[in-house]
């Protein structure tokens, strides 16, 4: 026995010649295949990567060179593709997609006469299955591709729509305050104050005290109030005296007709406007 016959198996040298194709097939591969991954090229359906060949991931398809790519919208790939496959009519998909579907997705919307689903823009939302994108309202933004409109932050507000990042949503200052996804800052209200930018609610005036108009910016605009039993005395004394006046005008006369209507207006109109004025006096007189 020859040496080659002795290195080779027996049927290469035989008369068969599909024993002896199918070994040089094997051989061919056995040489030429570590070359081939050592150059980083596969076959189509695979990538190449850390020498080895491995399948097309999902979404992806591999042409069969050393990298992968995304399926591009309007189509889909399942594990180990060297090509995307197109969506079929009245179906959809978005870009990587492993199928399609029928509807678009939150954040997407179907153009007319399109195979594909386009993403909404920023300062924009949308539901499943939209053929449009809808506008953030005032107080909120958004970016691209967004399902909902984020709300502004407590203690800022944004007046304008269709706003699409938080840089919009400006700070409220002292007096004022804002609840998250506000479009203004309101002023706080009687008895109420806020010292500091970006509040987002009103301090309490402490007890009987109070401020006498809305956006108060400190605790020091909060006046002291009377004592209820010196707020009543004097709305009775009010009334008492007011009654005083009309009975004695009443009384000098013999009727109705007696009555001077200038001395009534001369004698009745600054009495009863002294008197209210003692009365809002005396209510936010300083303890």
């Amino acid at each position: 026995q020859s040496t080659w016959e002795y290195i080779f198996p027996e049927f290469i040298f035989s008369d068969n010649k599909f024993e002896m194709a199918s070994f040089m097939f094997a051989l061919f591969a056995l040489i030429f295949q570590p070359l081939l991954i050592f150059c980083g090229t596969c076959s189509p359906g695979q990538y190449y990567t850390h020498g080895n060949c491995l399948p097309c991931n999902q979404g992806m398809y591999c042409p069969g060179n050393d990298g992968s790519y995304l399926c591009p919208p309007g189509t889909y790939s399942e594990l180990g593709q060297g090509s995307c496959t197109k969506c079929s009519p009245g179906k959809f998909s978005e870009e990587g997609m492993t199928s399609c579907s029928s509807t678009c997705p939150p954040g997407t919307f179907l153009e007319k006469d399109t195979p594909s689903c386009s993403h909404c823009p920023a300062g924009s939302f949308s539901l499943s299955n939209a053929t449009s994108c809808i506008t953030c309202p005032a107080g909120t933004y958004s970016g691209p591709r967004a399902m909902h409109c984020q709300p502004c932050q407590p203690g800022k507000a944004n007046p304008d729509s269709g706003s699409t990042s938080d840089s919009s949503c400006y700070t409220c200052e002292p007096g004022t305050y804002a609840k998250g996804g506000s479009s203004e800052c309101k002023k706080c209200p009687i008895g109420t104050f806020s010292s500091h930018r970006g509040s987002r609610s009103c301090s309490k005036c402490p007890k009987e005290t109070l401020t006498i108009s809305t956006g108060s910016t400190s605790e020091d605009d909060c006046t002291a109030l009377a004592k209820k039993t010196d707020y009543i005395i004097s709305v009775v004394v009010n009334c008492i005296l007011v009654a005083l006046v009309v009975f004695m005008l009443f009384k000098t006369g013999k009727s109705e007709d007696d009555i001077d209507p200038v001395s009534y207006t001369h004698l009745t109109l600054p009495t009863i406007l002294l008197v209210q004025i003692s009365v809002v006096a005396v209510s936010f007189k300083k303890t």
